[in-house]
C-alpha cells in the first residue's frame, strides 16, 4: 500500500479550524479514523464493506433477472411486468438518475490521474479512454431515459408499443459492450506504465472489460442466455463486472486522498486542543 508524505504538524496547527469540527464527538471520531487510516485498517474496512455491498447488489440483480424479468419474446409478459412493478421501476429510475452524477465524478477523477501519466503523443491514449468512458455514460443515460419513458407510457399506449420500446432499449444496449473497451485498454496500459493504480485494480479492470463485453451478444436473440432483456450472458455479464468495479474504483479514489485529509484535520484539532 502506498504511503503519502504528510504536511508538518506544526504548519497544520496554525491553520484555522471551523468550530463545527470541534463539536463532540467529531474530534474523537476523526482521531479514531486517522489512526485507522495510518495503519490501513480504514482502507481494508472500506473495501470490505463497500465491496460486500456490491456483491450483494449483484446477487440481487441476478436473482431478479432469473425470477422476475421477462425475455423479449412475449408482448403481454413485458407489458404486464412494467405495469405490475411501476412503483419499483420508478424508484429504480430515480436512483439511476442520481447514479449518473457519481459516474461523471468518477470518470473525471480517473481522467485527471491518467492524463498526466500518459506518455503517448499528445496524450492520445488518455483522450481515447476518456472519450470511451464519456460515450458509454451518455449512451447509457439515453437508454435509461427511454426505459423511464416507457414506464410512464404503459397505461396510455398499446402493449405492442410498450413491447417495442422495451426491446429497443435493452437490445440496443449491446453497444455498451464495445463502447467501453477503449477505456479499459487505456486505463490498464497507462496505469501499468505510470504506476497510477495498483496491479490488482488493473486486473479487476481487465476482468470488467471482458464481462462488460458480453453485452455485445444482446443483438442476436430475444430469448435464451444471450438475450439482452434477462439473459445471464448479455445482461448478467455487464452486471457482475461493472457494478463491483465502479464501487471499488470509487472507494480507491477516495482512499487516495482521505488518509492525508484525516491527518491534517486531526492535527489541527489536537493542536488547537493543547494550546
Amino acid at each position: 500500500m502506498s504511503t503519502r508524505t504528510l504536511e508538518p504538524v506544526s504548519h497544520l496547527q496554525d491553520q484555522p479550524t471551523s468550530s463545527l469540527w470541534r463539536i463532540p464527538p467529531i474530534p474523537a471520531i476523526i482521531g479514531i479514523l486517522d489512526r485507522w487510516a495510518q495503519t490501513g485498517r480504514l482502507q481494508r474496512l472500506s473495501y470490505l464493506v463497500f465491496g460486500g455491498t456490491a456483491v450483494l447488489a449483484v446477487a440481487g440483480l441476478l436473482t431478479l433477472y432469473v425470477t422476475i424479468l421477462p425475455d423479449g419474446e412475449s408482448t403481454t409478459a413485458i407489458a404486464d411486468f412494467i405495469r405490475d412493478h411501476q412503483l419499483l421501476l420508478k424508484v429504480a429510475m430515480g436512483l439511476a438518475g442520481l447514479m449518473f452524477l457519481a459516474l461523471l465524478v468518477i470518470s473525471g477523477a480517473v481522467a485527471s490521474l491518467l492524463y498526466p501519466a500518459d506518455k503517448s503523443p499528445g496524450h492520445r491514449m488518455s483522450w481515447i479512454g476518456f472519450a470511451s468512458d464519456l460515450a458509454l455514460i451518455i449512451f447509457f443515460a439515453f437508454e435509461v431515459g427511454i426505459f423511464a419513458a416507457n414506464i410512464l407510457l404503459v397505461d396510455h399506449v398499446s402493449d405492442e408499443i410498450v413491447h417495442a420500446l422495451h426491446v429497443v432499449t435493452l437490445a440496443s444496449a449491446y453497444l455498451l459492450g464495445p463502447l467501453w473497451i477503449p477505456f479499459f485498454i487505456s486505463f490498464i496500459v497507462i496505469s501499468k506504465r505510470g504506476n497510477v493504480f495498483p496491479s490488482w485494480l488493473n486486473w479487476f479492470a481487465a476482468y470488467t472489460c471482458v464481462t462488460n463485453g458480453l453485452a455485445w451478444f444482446g443483438f442476436l436473440t430475444l430469448t435464451g442466455p444471450l438475450n439482452a432483456m434477462n439473459g445471464l450472458v448479455s445482461l448478467g455479464g455487464p452486471t457482475i463486472g461493472p457494478v463491483p468495479f465502479i464501487v471499488i474504483l470509487a472507494v480507491h479514489l477516495v482512499m487516495r486522498e482521505l488518509p492525508a485529509g484525516l491527518a491534517r484535520r486531526n492535527a489541527q484539532l489536537t493542536g488547537g486542543a493543547t494550546q
